[in-house]
Formats: structure tokens, sequence, C-alpha cells
């Protein structure tokens, strides 16, 4: 019977791969995409259905006593001070001060031996094929998906204490319910959350077909048939959602970087402030201290670095109300009717400035310096751009608010960016106001944060140029 239902599941697992592979069409719209997505996620539905007495995820991960973990932690030589983990209202786990916590103060030390790395999971059964297979190599997030996958199937694991207490779930796209992704249609996130699902639907199918390949099957240490898409989204939102990054030494001494997942470091929410975690090479731990005062009874947070909401929300699953520095890509490229284009991107590469490329938008004052040097080289004349290239010290300016080229060059660069940017702002729908009785899903709220904070950046630089 449960042979059958292997071959059940490989046969609609091999549906949803030749679905999952084709590549978008550069004539695509958002429309386009969504009807793909709903018939892929029904073909996913059908697998899942499936393949639900065979999820483990549940049942291993989403402990609420830390104590073995702290336990395991010490034993593994770990420093933990003046913190405990505590659910807070809207974030979930979180750590809290036991005691006042001043600046600079160190909080934590976790040893890389306790970790789960990339090089850890060339170390397992699966090694080598993580290094050999010609797609997987290049991916080193899913060598340490796989990794965690493996781990959280035994239970007799060295890192279950670390396991166990995962979440069970998380509230990246990869969780979102169809009205939830909906709620992010008009922004450029609509398209991107529809194509990380797609993404892992592609990976996951072509890692079953692999691994229930002659000499392949079991070497994960449990049967093909659990190799669940569930489990496999759990690993991937898991690595995605906590990864980090710590230098290693490899044989010669020379440094590389490596992907990790750090326990108990990765209870610590967002604040924007300082980065203040780094990895100590001599003691191979990674340490972090306290970049604000942090009184008794307050969470203690880190800051994860400069990212923005929209990379909060696709990749970590919240939005940051008071973000400082928040921002938007536009999609920046040049246009290929243009007969000057080739020399104005020679132009722009000679800045730094390489097309296609994601340039920012935001709430300050000012356009981003590479958008405002873009929209200046995009409005130039020919005899403008031959200027600039024989004589560089012309273009150190261009980025600046001072560093107008010409009256008619600085109209014609604000009005190509006030199209693009009026082109973009088209496609959201409507400000809605939502009943107060409503209660949207977590996943909804956040989609409509982030979708009405990129409203707002699109109107103010609009407003800005004109």
């Amino acid at each position: 019977e449960v042979e059958g239902m292997g071959d059940l599941i490989h046969n609609y697992v091999a549906k949803l791969m030749e679905k999952a592979r084709t590549p978008p069409s550069p004539h695509d719209t958002p429309d386009d995409e969504w009807e793909e997505h709903i018939v892929m996620r029904t073909m996913i539905d059908q697998i899942r259905s499936l393949q639900r007495e065979f999820v483990y995820c549940e049942k291993r991960t989403g402990k609420t006593d830390f104590s073995e973990l702290f336990s395991w932690l010490e034993q593994c030589g770990a420093s933990i001070n003046k913190v405990n983990v505590d659910d807070f209202d809207g974030f979930g786990n979180g750590l809290l001060a036991t005691d006042d916590i001043e600046v600079g103060e160190s909080v934590m030390s976790i040893p890389d031996f306790c970790m789960l790395t990339v090089e850890g999971a060339y170390r397992t059964p699966i090694g080598e094929f993580l290094q050999t297979d010609k797609l997987v190599k290049l991916m080193p997030n899913v060598a340490l998906a796989l990794h965690v996958l493996m781990e959280m199937h035994d239970e007799d694991s060295f890192f279950e204490p670390y396991i166990s207490t995962l979440p069970s779930t998380y509230s990246v796209p990869l969780y979102w319910e169809s009205w939830d992704i909906l709620a992010l249609k008009g922004s450029p996130e609509f398209v991107e959350a529809l194509r990380l699902n797609k993404h892992i639907y592609r990976q996951y199918c072509y890692l079953f077909m692999k691994l229930s390949e002659p000499g392949l099957e079991g070497v994960l240490g449990f049967d093909a048939t659990a190799f669940t898409y569930d489990d496999y989204r759990w690993a991937v939102a898991t690595v995605m959602s906590r990864q980090n990054k710590i230098p290693v030494r490899d044989e010669g001494g020379n440094v590389e970087w490596t992907l990790c997942l750090a326990p108990f470091w990765d209870l610590m929410n967002h604040k924007a402030g300082q980065v203040s975690s780094q990895f100590n090479l001599e003691t191979k731990a990674l340490e972090y201290k306290a970049f604000e005062k942090t009184s008794y009874g307050e969470q203690l947070f880190m800051s994860y670095g400069a990212r923005s909401n929209a990379e909060y929300v696709l990749h970590q699953g919240f939005f940051y109300d008071d973000h400082p520095t928040d921002y938007m890509a536009i999609p920046v490229a040049m246009d290929e009717k243009d007969p000057l284009a080739k020399i104005k991107q020679l132009l722009l590469g000679n800045l730094g400035i390489n097309l296609p490329a994601d340039l920012t938008i935001s709430m300050d004052d000012h356009l981003d310096p590479q958008l405002l040097a873009y929209s200046r080289v995009a409005a130039m004349s020919k005899d403008t751009i031959a200027s600039h290239l024989r004589n560089p010290a012309m273009c150190a300016t261009l980025g600046q608010t001072d560093g107008i080229v010409s009256d008619k060059n600085e109209k014609k660069a604000k009005e190509i960016v006030c199209a693009k940017l009026d082109a973009i702002l088209s496609q959201y729908p409507q400000e809605e106001e939502h009943s107060a009785n409503e209660k949207p899903s977590y996943e909804t709220s956040i989609a409509r944060k982030l979708v009405n904070s990129q409203r707002k950046f699109l109107q103010h630089t609009i407003a800005l140029l004109k």
C-alpha cells in the first residue's frame, strides 16, 4: 500500500516538475504568473494531501520548554548571560532580560561546535551528493536545508535540543494562503512571492526525483516516501528566516564565509541599531554584545542589518513598523529602443552602475545618488555623453543634488524617473479603508503594510521630482 502511494506521489511530483521548471516569459504579466501559481498550488496541495501521514516537522518541533537547550548549549561551551526565553506579543519567542544589560555588555557566545553549517552538511551521508550534483552544489542554502531536515528526522541527533525548539511553522510567503499573497498585488513583491513559491516547488521536485534514484534512495536516513513537501518547506523556511554567515578557515588557512544556523542567537528579534554580532576566529564562537541598554524585564533585541521591509516580509515574515531607513527597490534598465543605449550603459558602467539593476527610493528629501546619476545619463545627448567619457572628472557629481548637467537635461531626467514611477504606481490598487471589525490574518496584515508603505515611497518621490 505504501509502495503504491509512493508511485502515485512520484507521478504527481513529475507533473508538477514539468510545470515548475518552465521559466517565466518576458511577456508574462503578474496576472499570468498568478494563474500559473494557482495551477501549481492545486498540484502541490494534492501532493501534500497524499503525504499527510508522513509529515514529521509538526511532531518534532515547536517545543516551548527551553531548559534542555540551555543545558545542551552549556555542555557545548556556550556562554549566555542575563537572558531567558519568553513569548512577546507581536513577536513570538524572544529574549527577556533577567537583569539590567549595559551597552557593549557581552550577552552570549555560541561556539561553532553546536551550529548547523554547510560544511557540516558535507560531512553527512548526503555530503557527496551535495558537492557533486550539478545544481545543488551551487546552492549552499539547499545543502543547509537538507542538513536541518536530516537532523529533524533523527531522534538521536546531536542537535535535537535545538531542532525541537524551532518553530513548527513560519510566516514567510511559502506558508501564505492565496488571499494573503493577493494582498501584495500591485507591489513588485507580489510577483516575487509567486516566484519564490515556484522556485521551492521546483527545488523540491528536483530533489524528490533525484533522491528516489537507485544509489541515493535512503541517503537522507529515511525512506524517500517520507521526504515530504511540508517537511522540506519547513527546512527551507528555517534556513531562509534564521541563517547567518560566519567565517571559517580552510585547510590552507584562508578565510571563507559559510552559512550557518546558530542556536539561541537566532531567538533575538530585530530592532534598528548597530550590528553588534561578530564571529571570533580565535575562539570559533559567534559573540553578541548589546547595542543598547536593556533594563530588567525588557526584550533584548539585535539589529538584522540594513534591509528593507520588502526583504523582511519575503524572507523573514515580518514588517518592521518603526523602520528608520526603509526603502523600495525600483527595477531600472536602459530603453533598448534608445539609439544611444550602449554608450549610455558604458558611461553608467564607469560610474559603477551596471544595468539592469535595482535602484532605490525612500522617504528622503533627495534622490538616491545612483538613481539620480542614472536619470541624468539617460537624459543625455550624444555630445554630452562623449564629453563626459572624455573627461571622467565631470562624472564625479552626477549623483549629487547640485551636479546638474544643464537645465534641459535636468528637466528630462526628472521626466524619465517620474514616468517610470508613475507606471509602477499605476499597478497599485487604491488604498482601501478596512472595517474595524475585520480580522485579517497576520500575513495579510503585513502584506497590506508593505503595499501601503511602497505606495507612499512612490507618491513621495514623484512629488519630490515634480
